[in-house]
């Protein structure tokens, strides 16, 4: 919701005569509502082995641990998987769809004292600034709760942990110009590359 607007509009200038609807049903399986045909193109953060699929490199963000101002952990310069142990972890989506357990804490054998699934990004913000515990975010998700003090944010492991999103759709002889131009969109430098 942070850059997708932008895209629409701009989507919207070039192509007026196609409509962009948005699945809100299929945020959590977008692969599944693409093969059902609910959908003509997904955004994804993870490659499903399946020949019926076409990836397109979109843009990479960092996901970063965010906690309040106060919290014991802003003493680090990072935080491992193991400083996650004693936490209550917030999480937008369930466990087994996190990034933050399937790339950092199931490897590590970590699991945190508590997890609390909030499937709204303010409402994680709040209750993390109220000290409720901490989350998982997309850096550029909360820059701004960051750049105005509200939060901190740390890197997860000492390398930090990013991902690269990738624009999916059914492979097919030919794609709609339309599909081509709005992934060309999503593509283009203003989106939260390096963020």
């Amino acid at each position: 919701y942070h850059w997708l607007p932008d895209v629409m509009k701009e989507f919207q200038r070039k192509c007026p005569g196609v409509e962009v609807k948005i699945l809100a049903e299929a945020t959590h399986r977008p692969i599944q509502a693409l093969l059902q045909g609910k959908l003509d193109l997904g955004i994804v953060s993870s490659v499903h082995r399946d020949k019926r699929l076409g990836y397109r490199a979109l843009f990479e963000d960092e996901f970063v641990a965010v906690m309040s101002t106060d919290h014991p952990l802003v003493a680090r310069p990072y935080l491992a998987a193991a400083d996650f142990a004693d936490q209550n972890v917030i999480l937008y989506v369930e466990p087994e769809e996190s990034t933050l357990f399937q790339k950092i804490l199931n490897p590590a054998g970590v699991t945190p004292a508590r997890v609390s699934t909030v499937p709204l990004t303010e409402a994680i913000i709040e209750m993390v600034k109220a000290g409720l515990g901490i989350s998982a975010l997309a850096r550029w998700a909360v820059e701004e709760q960051i750049s105005t003090g509200k939060i901190v944010a740390r890197p997860i492991t000492r390398k930090g942990l990013r991902r690269q999103w990738q624009a999916v759709t059914i492979k097919q002889d030919m794609t709609p110009a339309y599909v081509d131009e709005f992934i060309d969109l999503l593509s283009r430098p203003a989106m939260p590359l390096g963020a």
